[in-house]
């Protein structure tokens, strides 16, 4: 990293002991006693900036950005110019949606070190967090200028690419990834969402196959799988049920419980606290059915919290109307759900709701361990989620038809009429005479 260190008295012997030790936890995936290593290292070497360094490094590989973004601006003190610094600072600003901080930092890392690659591929990915989608695409075109094979450039432009509808260029791109690294999951998981996006189920299922052939354990690339098996008209319920169960079995059913409660021990209360759990507080269609959902609710007898982790700065009207909705209002981007189930759990919520289920960005791991004693998911997701801590699905009598709770890990609470609140947008306009009445035939659209 550029940076002299003198490890020449017997301190700074010890120092540069310990740093190694934690270096070799941190490439064994031992996170947590890599920083308790690097954090004895430090004490005895205050100004050993690798050690600072790699603190940040193992705070961001546990998802634990805020302590991570502490680490990296006590090693930019011992060394403002560093591009290496400044591009991981970048890194934990992005991941707490602190977008605009993050641009600036990786402009400084770039500014430090033009042809720092990585700054540019990770300038891109805060532009393109921050929906300016022709300036990430720059960025990436200029990580690939200075190196032709740069795989994670290469996947993040197809991926930039896919969400602004170009999608032949973005296969091109991501298969360009695939080509550079044959085991490259990442880019396997975003070519079938390049795929999906074109309508070629199959081929996209094949993809997300693809990616975990790579990395079993790949989460994201399993919910992805998991989604996109809903739009195969070959695939029975039976088989959708059974590869949900699948699923929560690998990521979910051994993850420890908060409380292994049953429901009827929840302690009648004059306030239920009832919180809600999702990245699309905001125009989305979960965000519609959310903001006049909740103005309908007994201020007097419920408390509403929102724990929101939406990627991108500041929301929308939308948001804003949740916001004012919401009694208690929580950012929990670049917080791990560990530390987020713990925050809830100390809210003390009754009954808390789950708006994503295998969407983008779910945050279902904090809902395997159990935070509330009731927990429902809704809104978000027409199948089940696998996991057995969720005791709840609500839907109505067309979502979930007689007799297919067999499908559902999750009990069915069936809503009288439709099992979400449909809010036309302000932009809508007034609904005009019937133009069958006209034209003498109906029209049929979507």
């Amino acid at each position: 990293m550029n940076q002299e260190n003198n490890f020449s008295d017997a301190k700074s012997q010890k120092a540069l002991k310990l740093f190694e030790k934690g270096i070799s936890l941190q490439n064994n995936g031992d996170h947590k006693k890599a920083i308790d290593t690097f954090k004895e290292a430090i004490l005895l070497k205050p100004n050993f900036l690798e050690a600072h360094n790699n603190t940040g490094l193992s705070y961001l590989a546990l998802l634990d950005a805020p302590k991570a973004e502490l680490s990296f601006l006590e090693t930019r003190k011992i060394d403002s110019r560093n591009s290496v610094i400044l591009n991981n600072l970048g890194v934990a600003y992005r991941m707490q949606v602190k977008l605009d901080e993050a641009i600036s930092s990786h402009k400084k890392s770039l500014d430090a070190n033009p042809n720092y690659i990585e700054a540019h591929n990770n300038l891109g990915a805060a532009f393109a967090a921050n929906g300016n989608a022709d300036q990430a695409v720059d960025s990436f075109k200029n990580a690939i200028k200075i190196k032709s094979d740069y795989a994670e450039a290469h996947n993040n432009l197809g991926n930039t690419l896919t969400k602004q509808g170009k999608l032949d260029l973005a296969i091109k791109e991501l298969e360009e990834a695939i080509r550079i690294r044959p085991k490259y999951g990442q880019a396997y998981s975003n070519l079938g969402n390049a795929l999906k996006d074109m309508g070629k189920i199959g081929e996209a299922a094949m993809a997300y196959g693809s990616a975990l052939d790579a990395n079993p354990l790949d989460s994201i690339s399993y919910s992805n799988f998991l989604f996109c098996n809903h739009y195969r008209p070959e695939i029975s319920l039976e088989k959708i049920n059974k590869i949900h169960l699948e699923w929560a079995k690998t990521h979910c059913d051994n993850l420890p419980k908060y409380n292994d409660y049953p429901n009827s021990q929840l302690a009648p209360k004059a306030t239920l606290k009832i919180g809600f759990v999702s990245s699309d507080f905001k125009s989305h269609p979960v965000g519609y059915f959310l903001s006049s959902f909740l103005d309908k609710l007994d201020k007097e007898k419920i408390k509403i919290y929102c724990y929101s982790d939406l990627v991108r700065n500041g929301g929308d009207k939308i948001t804003t109307n949740i916001k004012n909705s919401a009694d208690v209002w929580n950012e929990m981007s670049g917080f791990s759900y560990k530390f987020l189930a713990e925050k809830i759990q100390d809210d003390g919520i009754d009954i808390l709701f789950d708006l994503a289920g295998h969407t983008a960005n779910n945050r279902l791991f904090l809902f395997a361990e159990k935070p509330s004693p009731v927990q429902v998911t809704w809104a978000g997701y027409v199948g089940t989620t696998g996991i057995k801590a969720i005791d709840w699905i609500f839907a109505d009598r067309f979502q979930i038809l007689e007799n297919h709770e067999n499908f559902y890990v999750e009990k069915v609470y069936r809503l009288p009429n439709d099992y979400i609140c449909y809010a036309a947008p302000e932009y809508a306009p007034e609904c005009g005479p019937l133009p069958a009445k006209k034209n003498k035939f109906i029209s049929f659209c979507s």
